[in-house]
């Protein structure tokens, strides 16, 4: 620590005051620091009667100055002439006679100044100026007050006087008149614009700001109709993709074409959701500021909300920044009331003591109690949020490589194009996601990386990147003149003390303000470094932290609190002590236990099954093995699997987060069955790979309900899709010129020979295509005359991935049809699409209760339904904008639609957004990647229908109505049923195999089949018998084909093995993909 005295407490009280509590150069108002104007080494003195000697700065000011070797000539102009003169060049204030009458004429006021360091004196346009001091704003006419009248009778300029009247609401009772409303409120709006800028010095606040790509999600679709109106796919809006999250609230409608008012903003942790929404929240100040008729900006934490309703909490919080009670008038059902734009911080964030309560209590509110016309915004983690408030969202997408440039262009100009260069060059060392470029997509870490890129070069994961970016604040804050210049190992000390800060407020819940008392009972006096006790009194522990911007201590005095500046930064530190306790034997078992007793459907029964709950302390874990890793990797891995016995998933994460396996790992030979347990005391790695596969295939802790199971299962496969799920990757080869390509895993052998195909008349659930007079309306023998395999598993993202990458989308090769080619290169026909929605349309008008009829009978989801009467009442040029976004883009495509999606980008789940096109081609090049690799002549192309049929219902004596059997079971297929509302990772539903074996053959997504429809929407040019020589099985022909299986959501009906639909080849949809069969039989 420095030996220089420290600032006498009252002249460090009088340079604070002079200057606002503000930096007298930028106005910042925190952290601040005091300079000396003259060098401690040449004055070596502080002159209580000469303020002259020190200025205020705040920590970046007071970098520069050293850093720029600013003179004591250039601080004084800056102390003589503060940051509020240069703001407000026309308002010339005598500030030092204001402050000494304010001191001797407005003891409130005095004692204000005396008690808080968040004060300034600002104006506005008027002329006007006001006074802010801490939470509140005080009011002071000084033309009316006779006692200050002296302070300002030099001034000879009657307008001058005026503009110096200081804003609003009078500490004195004495005052003659009450302020001018307008410039209160002006007052309030620039000091809440002035907190959304400070909020977050660490990442530079709002300056430089890159907009987030926000894509919109509310579940509103046009999706498949009853049986004789086919759907037309999902509705262009449903999933709209905006540049900015202002243009998303902006432009974004619903069904009705209405502008949505209430969203919540969902992102991964660090995504910039609080950036962005204080981004939004300023916005709307500076829109009412310029128009009065524009919404009151209201923003708040929910961290804060602990107690009442939502109603009580935002009443004090409207109180706390616009000083009145009018919250009760934007309540009131008067068309004339003022609105609201509530920008509400950290749903995930509110304590954890009673937390699914208040947040049912948030629902009611946003649905049923704010009136229409205001607007709302609430901001939470997307692993924390299932469907907890039924409202639209929006989500943060990732920065996009021309977003990550323009990130480092405006915060590291010099060095740009080194650290993107850098950047990529890890990428192609690590792959995407877990490489420095793949955290760079994330805004808080990209922040952290341009801070310490250096001469180290880029740091190593997660955990190396925060502890070089603390490291780096240390070093800032030894450098500074008065600054704690610390060992390393007092550095290490301080950092223990904060871990251990983290960790006891994490108990507390996510970043959830504590009472600035219990945290410094909670600190340790000293820590223990390498055997030697190290001091760390809290009250040091507490400042260091505060100068380098790690924690935030806010509030009025004596009702202080303090907490992280970021979740993120919480969660590192907290999981810095995780590895501690753990790896000094305490057991942290309660932190990884899924609280099964706290999952539940939120509402409604068309909210979407949820995932395993959380305990909030996920990413402290993943953080806790990267620590642990460099450390001893062996520490990393035990870690790894004592999470493992308590939550499957998350000791995945582990080991990827401690790089103890890469992407897509799965060990050479690594085939496991559920009975095959060789290996007694397997590697960490392979036994999260074995309980992972286990749980996925059925296996399932004791004591869960069936929809919990599922809903680990689905964790699971998630989690096997990152880790690299054995199953699919020991198919993985490389063809003689290096191409890399997945060979799937095969059924059973299909043996050659007949099957009944089809369905019988009054067959519950049949449709009229099943059968025909021809085949008696029943069931008839179809002779398949070749031994063959379909793949046990639709066609994953990991196995698609290698056509993608080796150029599948460039080589017209894999294209052999006209109509593939065209559109290949965007040039596919609206016409045909538009002709089916226009039947659409025309099905709901002659029967407008279709829609609704679907509901009650549960075959469709609420969304649908208004849907479909969106499409009886859309005109020509709303289904031609429609059609166009079905079909893509007008450029060509590189990628199936949603390839970028993370819905349904995992690697395990199947690929979806691919067309008829796509899928011929894969299985073109797949067909030559394999021929290369065994010199075999195969042919791997899509099923016929007939091919497909076979393999999911016949177990060689007879047909079954599901792949299972006859009996309908929700838990062995991803159907509307089972309300997953979404794809799921291929393979979770193992109850659900076919004879044959083959998986998912019901359900998750519809499968293109190579066999044609034929033109016509209504009824199939194609009709049973089925007859593979009729011409059904060509190729060239561009009219509609046949789909088979069923979907995510759709029901029972559409997921019995019979079942027939069409698809127009060319749309992208993202419930259907394929799966491939082969012939002759490879084995």
């Amino acid at each position: 620590m420095s030996k220089r005295p420290t600032i006498p407490a009252e002249i460090a009280r009088q340079v604070f005051i002079e200057s606002g509590h503000r930096c007298a150069v930028c106005g910042a108002g925190s952290p601040l620091e005091l300079a000396h104007i003259i060098p401690w080494h040449k004055s070596r003195e502080h002159k209580a009667e000469n303020l002259y000697s020190d200025i205020c700065l705040c920590a970046s000011c007071h970098r520069r100055a050293d850093k720029e070797k600013w003179g004591a000539k250039t601080l004084r102009e800056y102390k003589q002439r503060p940051w509020i003169h240069r703001q407000y060049e026309k308002v010339e204030i005598p500030e030092p006679m204001i402050q000494q009458a304010l001191r001797e004429k407005a003891p409130q006021v005095d004692r204000a100044l005396t008690s808080t360091s968040e004060l300034s004196i600002g104006g506005d346009a008027t002329g006007s100026v006001v006074l802010f001091a801490g939470g509140d704003v005080f009011y002071l006419n000084l033309t009316e007050r006779h006692a200050l009248h002296d302070a300002l009778s030099y001034v000879a300029d009657d307008d001058l006087r005026n503009r110096l009247a200081l804003i609003a609401q009078a500490v004195s009772e004495k005052l003659t008149s009450p302020p001018d409303p307008a410039v209160l409120l002006r007052a309030h709006l620039e000091q809440l614009a002035g907190r959304l800028e400070r909020e977050q010095p660490w990442a530079r606040g709002l300056q430089g700001y890159v907009p987030l790509a926000t894509h919109l999600n509310q579940s509103f679709s046009l999706r498949t109709l009853p049986r004789g109106v086919p759907g037309p796919g999902r509705h262009f809006e449903e999933r709209a993709r905006f540049d900015d999250l202002a243009q998303a609230v902006d432009q974004a409608i619903d069904e009705d074409g209405q502008p949505l008012r209430r969203f919540v903003l969902l992102g991964e942790p660090g995504a910039g959701k609080s950036t962005a929404l204080r981004k939004l929240a300023l916005q709307a100040v500076r829109a009412r500021l310029a128009a009065p008729a524009a919404p009151f900006p209201l923003f708040i934490r929910l961290s804060e909300h602990r107690i009442g309703s939502p109603a009580e909490f935002l009443a004090a919080e409207w109180r706390r920044t616009y000083g009145d009670d009018a919250w009760q008038q934007v309540l009131e059902p008067d068309p004339d009331r003022p609105h609201v734009w509530l920008f509400a911080d950290g749903l995930n964030e509110m304590s954890p003591d009673g937390y699914h309560d208040r947040v049912a209590t948030w629902r009611r509110f946003l649905h049923d109690e704010l009136p229409d016309g205001n607007r709302a915004l609430v901001a939470c983690r997307v692993a924390d949020y299932g469907d907890a408030l039924g409202l639209p969202r929006l989500e943060i997408q990732p920065l996009d490589p021309e977003r990550i440039q323009t990130f480092l262009r405006n915060y590291l100009p010099d060095r740009a194009d080194d650290l993107w260069h850098d950047l990529l060059a890890d990428r192609q060392r690590h792959g995407d996601e877990h490489s420095l470029y793949g955290l760079a997509a994330n805004p808080f870490w990209l922040t952290m990386i341009v801070a310490v890129y250096g001469a180290e070069g880029l740091p190593e994961g997660h955990a190396d990147l925060i502890e070089r970016f603390v490291k780096r604040w240390l070093e800032y804050e030894a450098e500074r003149p008065g600054g704690h210049a610390l060992s390393p190992e007092g550095a290490e000390a301080f950092k223990r003390a904060w871990a251990r800060l983290a960790y006891l407020l994490l108990e507390w819940g996510q970043n959830v303000p504590q009472p600035l008392g219990d945290v410094r009972a909670w600190l340790p006096e000293q820590v223990e470094v390498e055997g030697r006790p190290m001091a760390t009194s809290p009250d040091d522990t507490l400042r260091l932290a505060e100068s380098v911007n790690l924690v935030m201590v806010e509030g009025e005095p004596g009702a202080r609190t303090v907490r992280f500046y970021h979740q993120l930064l919480l969660e590192h530190f907290a999981g810095r002590e995780m590895a501690r306790r753990f790896l000094a034997g305490e057991d942290q078992s309660v932190h990884w236990r899924i609280p099964w007793e706290n999952w539940q459907f939120v509402d409604s029964e068309w909210d979407p099954l949820p995932p395993p709950p959380t305990t909030g302390w996920e990413e402290a874990t993943a953080l806790a093995a990267a620590r642990a890793a460099p450390l001893a990797p062996h520490h990393a891995e035990a870690l790894a699997r004592a999470v493992l016995a308590h939550h499957p998933p998350l000791a995945a994460r582990c080991l990827l987060e401690a790089g103890l396996v890469s992407p897509s790992f799965a060990p050479a030979g690594f085939v496991i069955q559920p009975s095959d347990r060789q290996i007694e005391e397997p590697a960490g790695a392979e036994a999260v790979l074995l309980r992972l596969l286990e749980i996925v295939q059925g296996q399932a802790p004791p004591g869960l309900q069936p929809d919990q199971a599922l809903s680990l299962r689905r964790a699971c496969g998630l989690a096997l899709g990152h880790l690299g799920d054995p199953r699919i990757l020991q198919g993985e080869s490389y063809t003689p010129d290096g191409v890399r390509f997945i060979q799937p895993q095969w059924s059973q052998v299909l043996r050659a020979g007949p099957f009944l195909m089809g369905s019988d008349q009054g067959e519950e659930g049949a449709y009229d295509d099943e059968y025909s007079a021809a085949t008696g309306f029943q069931r008839h023998r179809v002779d398949i005359p070749y031994d063959y395999r379909i793949g046990l598993y639709p066609v994953t993202n990991a196995e698609y991935r290698c056509f993608v990458d080796d150029g599948g989308y460039e080589k017209e090769r894999y294209w052999p049809t006209e109509a593939a080619r065209r559109w290949l290169h965007g040039q596919a026909d609206l016409e045909p699409v538009l002709r089916w929605w226009r039947y659409i349309a025309d099905a709901v008008r002659r029967d407008p209760d279709l829609p609704d009829r679907a509901l009650r009978e549960k075959r469709i989801r609420p969304q649908e339904a208004e849907s479909w009467q969106w499409v009886a009442a859309a005109d020509d040029e709303e289904l031609a904008a429609a059609a166009r976004q079905a079909v893509g883009q007008a450029e060509a495509p590189g990628a199936p639609r949603f390839w970028d999606d993370r819905a349904y980008n995992n690697p395990l789940q199947p690929v979806v957004g691919v067309c008829w096109y796509e899928a011929v081609a894969y299985c073109a090049w797949l067909t030559e990647q394999i021929g290369k690799s065994t010199n075999q002549q195969i042919s791997v192309r899509l099923p016929s229908e007939a091919e497909w049929e076979k393999a999911a219902r016949w177990d060689g004596k007879r047909a079954r109505r599901y792949p299972w059997g006859d009996r309908w079971d929700e838990f062995k297929c991803n159907s509307l049923e089972g309300r997953v509302l979404a794809t799921t990772s291929v393979g979770i539903y193992p109850d659900g195999a076919s004879f044959c074996g083959a998986l998912d053959m019901a359900g998750n997504v519809w499968e293109w089949t190579r066999s044609l429809w034929g033109p016509g929407i209504e009824r199939p040019a194609f009709e049973y018998p089925y007859d593979s020589g009729d011409g059904r099985e060509g190729e060239e022909s561009g009219d509609l084909r046949v789909l088979r299986g069923g979907s995510w959501d759709l029901s029972r009906r559409s997921a019995r093995c019979a079942y027939r639909r069409r698809g127009e080849p060319g749309p992208w949809l993202d419930l259907i993909g394929f799966r491939v069969v082969v012939a002759p039989a490879l084995f």
